[in-house]
């Protein structure tokens, strides 16, 4: 009985995840367009895009 309960809750589970990636994502997206709109955001994504790429660098 456990096993099924935990069985169906993961299967639950997943969907659900995979949803909040996705309006991450969606969000990320939604936010770079309105940085790049913005005179200001540009400066401010290239920065970002530095700093990960720093970031990356250090980490491999």
């Amino acid at each position: 009985m456990e096993l099924v309960v935990m069985a169906v809750f993961t299967l639950l589970l997943i969907p659900l995840f995979i949803l909040c990636l996705a309006g991450i994502w969606l969000l990320g997206i939604m936010i770079q367009d309105w940085l790049e709109s913005e005179p200001t955001g540009q400066a401010l994504i290239r920065r970002f895009r530095r700093l990960a790429y720093g970031l990356m660098n250090l980490l491999l």
